[in-house]
């Protein structure tokens, strides 16, 4: 039986409609929280954070590339699969060794993500030192310990292969 004029169009119709909804098929990035504030922690302290991923898109997502802003912040994972609506917990560790202040270290991802070709995520906080010292720097100028001159200077004299990092002793001389 031929198909009647109003049923053709129908079907038509439904066709027509149905290709966007086939060519709209995207992945979705979801960050439940892109910027960790770790707060103030010690200078050496290793920071550990878990950034919580979810595809919400209806294709899957490809994170073809992690990368960190800095050696000081590592991860696993160098990419990632999702398929539609799951959710992964990215690990990443920030290592204080050495640092002190304010402190912004970043992952960048590369996604398939039509809306969100690249995104970041953010660790933050500030690294406070054991002991602080400010100025951070003085300069003395020239001293001479062989002939000190009596109430006008003052240094600290490491050998010259230590370093405060290694923690051995040093001696402070007051003249």
């Amino acid at each position: 039986l031929p198909l009647s004029r109003p049923i053709q169009l129908s079907a038509l119709l439904w066709g027509a409609l149905s290709i966007p909804l086939i060519l709209t098929a995207a992945p979705k990035l979801e960050v439940q929280e892109p910027v960790f504030d770790f707060g103030d922690r010690h200078t050496g302290e290793v920071i550990s954070h878990s950034f919580q991923l979810k595809n919400s898109g209806d294709s899957p997502l490809r994170i073809s590339s992690i990368r960190p802003s800095c050696g000081c912040t590592t991860t696993s994972q160098d990419q990632l699969s999702l398929a539609p609506g799951d959710t992964v917990k990215l690990p990443v560790s920030l290592n204080l060794a050495g640092r002190v202040g304010p402190q912004r270290q970043y992952l960048t991802l590369q996604t398939n993500d039509p809306d969100r070709r690249t995104v970041s995520l953010k660790l933050t906080g500030t690294a406070v030192a054991d002991i602080q010292i400010t100025p951070r720097t003085l300069n003395l100028g020239t001293l001479d310990l062989e002939n000190p001159t009596p109430g006008h200077q003052m240094v600290a004299a490491l050998p010259q292969t230590c370093s405060l990092m290694q923690k051995q002793m040093f001696k402070l001389y007051t003249v």
